[in-house]
């Protein structure tokens, strides 16, 4: 025993030195190691800044360069315009000049012969440029590139893109006198092919002439792009950076090297490493108007350097504009760098091991006393340790008789107890289970229990039983589970979840019992309400009654009618028409009629819809209103339009039950107007429906029972006592509301009343 405890004082003694050692070791490795990483992360940070940078900055060259081309296209055409209009305006000034000399002295035709042989030989833009004269029925006067047509009428003469140029300008200089126009021409070097020419117009008011004069656009367009190309070329780039231009077709259309001008790359070898990358630029990627793209350049045979070109597409002239640069210029900047943090290592290394040093002999000096000390405790340590497990043995002793103890009283539970883990597998249960679900512990133990439970239960139960892994407790909990003669049982359960050992704690009571006692329940509610829609039933079938002795009584008299004035020889079409007319609407009433009442009774309306409460309140009062009128009952509605999402026929049934207990109780009130207030509005979710009476209220004795079930206030022969207890039902279990009811005095029209004020709230659900 004491050569153990001195092995232990050694280890005690000796281990903090080689730890301190050790550490020390570990420490200047990881410095090295430390400085070797950070280095690398400089390195991959300046070549990430420094791609960044020329991207920008290419990016921003190329921007500009593409801006400055668009500008010049529309100064150019802009100018273009201008130098057009400054022709068309020097021949009509010319043409102007010789009419003013000599309409006194010459004819019309010779002043025209004149004019013609002024503009003929003018020419500009080298010799593209000519002047043409027309009339305003389109006669040809002078063309001075095809001579063929002067003299004829080419009003609607078409190019070859089907437009009438002639009659075109002839418009412009009819409402405007002067305009631009375009259209297609050939030229005068090449009669096979036509050009785009925009073109401007000019009207010749003494004689109704038309003047025109026009620019060939791919003439003017390559005049542009040679200038472009020309003013592009003389500018320049830091970093030996430079801008080249290819078209669609991979021609190249400016580069620093006059050698590669006109080249095609998608054809020279020499390119073979780029052209595949333009390609997919110009030809797949077609939605795309920029891009950066990546390439590997070939500098020599025995090194090879990596290219990033941002290029940018011109539509118009169907260009690709590009630039790039080496990403091995990179290189110099990092080498400059390393030598800047070798330096500063140096230092930090030299002051980080002399600390290092001097922090070792002192944990080293500490550690041998601090070791003397702990060798003290450690005795004092072994004498109390004997004592401590004297007492650990006593408790131990005490918590094996406290699980006798839960053992016992778990086992004697009239509950189904039971202990899973959180997979569901059974470890532990009491011996409840055989009595409530048939099974014997080594029947069940080390088994899934989440297989006996019902198939319609088993979704929602592993959804509970998630939450319970995640901590929350199952306050209550219903599902069924399969008892070993296959019939199921109702079990009602309680759990919570041990964190420390993830076990879960279960116990569940058989209710078994009670569900077929709220089963009969619900079905002695069903035989309720069919009586409540019988009793509804009778109350319409009166309704019918009533509704239909007016319409029948008035197609029996257009019947006697029509059958009298045939009888007497005086029945004419008219009167014959007329008569079938008000037979065939009070038809179509009955038929309305009974098509309402079906509606109310057919089961297959109490689904949800989307309705308007004025249409459900009015069809009600359609399918009653009979019965108050014959009793001189007035209804006044305020009803504001509310749109709900509920089961309409539902609401239908309660306003008729309610509406018909009103009926009731005016029945019996004399000398007094009966009068049923009807009010529904929206208050905030909820649908409000208010009805009140004059037939001074319901006694305070009864009117806290008049939703129970066969409770009435009118003779048996009268009521059965089920139909506000079936409103009640209906209101809250059906249509998410509620319905009471009390006494109210108010005044209408000057005169007190005193009523019954049924208040129902229902849920909007839209």
């Amino acid at each position: 025993m004491n050569k153990e405890v001195n092995k232990i004082l050694n280890i005690i003694k000796f281990t903090p030195l080689i730890i301190i050692l050790l550490t020390s070791i570990f420490i200047m490795l990881v410095i090295y190691q430390e400085h070797k990483n950070e280095f690398n992360k400089e390195k991959d940070f300046i070549k990430k800044q420094y791609i960044n940078q020329e991207k920008n900055r290419i990016k921003s060259t190329i921007t500009a360069i593409h801006n400055y081309i668009q500008q010049q296209k529309h100064r150019s055409e802009f100018e273009l315009k201008n130098d057009l209009r400054k022709r068309i305006l020097n021949a009509h000034e010319i043409a102007t000049n010789i009419y003013n000399k000599n309409k006194d002295h010459l004819s019309k035709d010779e002043i025209i012969g004149h004019i013609k042989n002024a503009l003929e030989v003018i020419r500009f833009n080298e010799g593209r440029g000519y002047f043409s004269i027309h009339t305003m029925k389109g006669i040809n006067i002078l063309q001075p590139i095809n001579k063929d047509l002067e003299g004829k009428n080419i009003l609607k003469r078409k190019d070859s893109h089907g437009n009438t140029p002639v009659l075109n300008a002839i418009n412009i200089a009819k409402t405007k006198d002067e305009g631009f126009m375009s259209w297609y021409y050939y030229k005068p070097n090449d009669r096979k092919n036509t050009y785009k020419k925009l073109g401007i117009v000019k009207r010749f008011e003494p004689y109704d002439l038309v003047i025109t004069t026009a620019e060939y656009l791919d003439d003017f367009q390559n005049n542009l792009k040679n200038k472009t190309l020309e003013y592009i070329s003389n500018l320049k780039y830091k970093n030996d950076s430079f801008i080249f231009i290819l078209n669609n077709e991979g021609n190249v259309l400016l580069h620093p090297s006059s050698k590669i001008i006109n080249k095609n790359i998608f054809n020279e070898k020499s390119f073979s490493h780029v052209s595949d990358n333009f390609k997919k630029f110009i030809y797949e990627d077609i939605e795309k108007e920029e891009d950066f793209i990546s390439y590997e350049l070939k500098i020599n045979t025995n090194k090879d350097d990596n290219k990033i070109t941002y290029v940018k597409k011109l539509y118009d002239w169907s260009w690709i504009i590009a630039s790039g640069f080496k990403v091995s210029n990179v290189d110099k900047i990092i080498e400059e760098r390393k030598y800047i943090l070798e330096d500063k290592y140096t230092n930090y290394r030299e002051n980080i091991f002399l600390y290092i040093f001097i922090i070792t002999l002192f944990l080293i000096f500490i550690s041998y006393f601090v070791a003397k000390i702990i060798n003290n405790k450690f005795l004092e340590y072994r004498s109390k340790e004997i004592i401590q497990l004297e007492k650990e043995l006593i408790t131990k002793n005490k918590i094996l008789n406290l699980e006798e103890e839960f053992n016992s009283f778990f086992e004697l539970s009239i509950n189904l107890q039971l202990i899973t883990n959180k997979e569901g597998i059974l470890l532990q249960v009491n011996n409840a289970c055989e009595s409530i679900l048939g099974y014997k512990k080594e029947e069940i133990l080390n088994t899934y229990i989440i297989n006996l439970i019902h198939p319609d239960d088993l979704n929602r139960t592993i959804a509970r039983r998630d939450k319970l892994k995640k901590g929350e407790p199952i306050q209550y909990f219903e599902n069924r589970y399969k008892h070993k003669d296959g019939e199921y049982v109702d079990l009602a359960w309680s759990a919570t979840i041990n964190t420390s050992n993830d076990l879960i704690y279960a116990t569940a009571q058989n209710i078994t019992h009670v569900k077929a006692i709220e089963l009969e329940n619900k079905e002695k509610e069903r035989i309720l309400f069919q009586q409540n829609k019988l009793a509804a039933m009778g109350e319409m079938l009166g309704n019918i009654a009533h509704q239909w002795r007016q319409p029948l009584s008035t197609i029996s008299t257009c019947a006697t009618g029509v059958k009298l004035q045939n009888e007497m020889s005086i029945l004419d079409h008219s009167s014959l028409n007329q008569t079938m007319n008000t037979i065939n609407d009070s038809a179509q009433y009955l038929s309305q009629t009974i098509e309402d009442f079906r509606s109310f009774f057919d089961p297959r309306n109490s689904k949800e819809s989307q309705f308007q409460i004025s249409h459900t309140i009015d069809k009600t009062l359609e399918l009653t209103k009979s019965q108050f009128i014959a009793k001189n009952i007035e209804i006044i509605t305020n009803i504001e339009d509310v749109l709900l999402t509920s089961k309409e026929n539902e609401i239908m049934q309660v306003l008729v039950n309610i509406l018909n207990n009103a009926k009731d109780a005016l029945e019996l009130i004399e000398n007094q107007r009966k009068i049923i207030f009807i009010t529904a509005y929206k208050n905030n979710n909820y649908l409000v429906i208010e009805i009140k009476d004059t037939a001074q209220g319901i006694k305070d004795t009864v009117i806290d029972r008049i939703f129970e079930p066969y409770f009435s206030t009118k003779h048996k022969s009268q009521g059965t006592g089920i139909g506000l207890y079936m409103s009640q039902n209906i209101v809250t279990s059906s249509l998410n509301g509620n319905i009471s009811v009390k006494n109210k005095t108010f005044s209408y029209e000057g005169i007190e009343y005193t009523g019954a004020n049924f208040h129902i709230n229902i849920e909007i659900l839209n």
